[in-house]
């Protein structure tokens, strides 16, 4: 099984689109992904397509500020309908 739990598509600091994205983890042998984009779940609003066959598990990369520094943390939401 190949995983990647942390991918970035155009709705925060990544190049591609949410679809694109999950077509080219799928073509390159990805079973399961996790679109973790910058305090957006935009990927996520309903209207993209995932490949059948590519497991999509909802996450997050959320920002905060720790000891006057940036600190990003990557969240993955478990839900009982994880997009297959």
């Amino acid at each position: 099984m190949k995983v990647d739990l942390h991918m970035h598509t155009n709705c925060s600091d990544g190049v591609l689109a949410p679809e694109d994205l999950a077509e080219k983890a799928f073509a390159a042998g990805l079973d399961t992904i996790a679109v973790t984009d910058h305090d957006t779940l935009a990927a996520y609003d309903g209207t993209c397509r995932f490949p059948d066959g590519l497991r999509v598990i909802t996450g997050i990369e959320m920002s905060s500020e720790y000891d006057g520094g940036d600190v990003h943390s990557s969240v993955i939401i478990l839900t009982p309908q994880i997009r297959t």
